[in-house]
């Protein structure tokens, strides 16, 4: 397996841990897993395994699935990303900062989850990002008024009550 450079089983009905999942990464030699595609399954655990070893992963998917939590401060190692979408799942808390270390991401899709506080201000750091949705969780205060956040369209951001700022209303005094 030292050459397995995708592995997709988005849509199988999977169920339990993706931590599996991520122990085939630490099999793999030489970092060859650049995808991973494990979306629309039932997998409701495991997220704290992300960041914890794998390197070289550029397209991670864990969409429609069940993941509950927080982020783990790990996934800020996951320097080689460029694709990031657990959108629609049930993760909550915070925004970590350590989103702003993955500097090469270039989508970034949080949507549908129950993130909440405020966005951080070292995602001004992820000066690739060309899509981002962090629409429909529980964020609240104002978007960071720099590029790249001020780019995205309202639908980035639409369905978090309390956050405002540029391309929302502007923030009451």
């Amino acid at each position: 397996m030292h050459d397995l450079v995708a592995l997709d089983l988005h849509s199988n009905r999977l169920a339990g841990t993706i931590a599996s999942a991520f122990d085939i990464q630490q099999g793999v030699l030489g970092g060859s897993l650049k995808f991973v595609d494990l979306s629309a399954n039932n997998f409701s655990s495991g997220i704290e395994e992300i960041g914890g070893g794998q390197c070289g992963i550029q397209f991670l998917n864990l969409s429609h699935n069940l993941l509950k939590g927080r982020l783990p401060n790990s996934i800020g190692k996951q320097n080689s990303l460029k694709s990031l979408d657990l959108s629609f799942n049930e993760l909550g808390s915070n925004l970590p900062e350590v989103l702003g270390n993955l500097t090469s991401l270039e989508r970034l899709k949080l949507q549908q989850n129950h993130f909440t506080g405020k966005i951080p201000n070292e995602f001004l750091k992820l000066l690739k990002l060309k899509e981002l949705n962090l629409s429909n969780n529980l964020l609240e205060g104002e978007i960071p008024e720099r590029k790249p956040l001020i780019d995205f369209p309202e639908s980035s951001y639409s369905g978090n009550k309390g956050l405002c700022g540029k391309p929302l209303s502007p923030c009451k005094v």
